[in-house]
């Protein structure tokens, strides 16, 4: 419910600034159901029949959820623009609800990402940038099926999980692995 309100109060110009028919998207209310929805969806295991019956993918489309997914985006502090050059504070609560609906129709198709060159050592590496509308997809996904693929992993599990690091996997084999060096 907290979470809920504090997200509501991020997002309460942009909404107050919108028609009405965008508002009713991102009530207060809509928010809390779409936080309590994700709540329990995330208690899905891997083999339950719910997340096939779309459920998922019914959450996914949600306006409210892209702004959730939108929302954390902006506390990881994703800056660089795409193919598209939107950048993330130019991103409008009609640009989330347009690919609410391109989802739903099943039209939405991510765009190339942008190729760009850093340096790493004497040499360069590319990256790819997708754009800011791609991230936000990207980001609903791994909000929705991350908690769902975790529970499948081993404790001993460390790479790419949330909370869980080279560092952690270090600690576990200093703590457990007391004949090793």
């Amino acid at each position: 419910m907290t979470e809920a309100l504090r997200l509501y109060n991020q997002f309460e110009k942009k909404i107050n600034k919108c028609r009405d028919n965008i508002k009713a998207h991102f009530s207060y209310y809509s928010l809390f159901e779409t936080l309590s929805l994700l709540r329990d969806y995330e208690k899905f295991s891997l083999y339950d029949d719910d997340h096939r019956s779309g459920k998922l993918f019914s959450l996914l489309c949600r306006p409210s959820f892209l702004l959730i997914a939108f929302s954390a985006l902006s506390k990881k502090g994703e800056r660089s623009p795409g193919v598209d050059g939107l950048t993330l504070p130019s991103v409008t609560l009609g640009t989330i609800i347009r690919l609410s609906k391109e989802l739903q129709s099943f039209t939405y198709k991510p765009k190339p990402a942008k190729r760009v060159y850093i340096p790493k050592g004497s040499s360069k590496r590319p990256i790819g940038i997708p754009c800011t509308r791609d991230k936000i997809v990207q980001m609903a996904l791994l909000l929705l099926i991350e908690p769902i693929f975790d529970q499948v992993f081993h404790d001993v599990s460390h790479g790419f999980r949330k909370g869980l690091s080279c560092h952690t996997c270090l600690r576990h084999i200093r703590n457990y692995w007391k004949s090793t060096s």
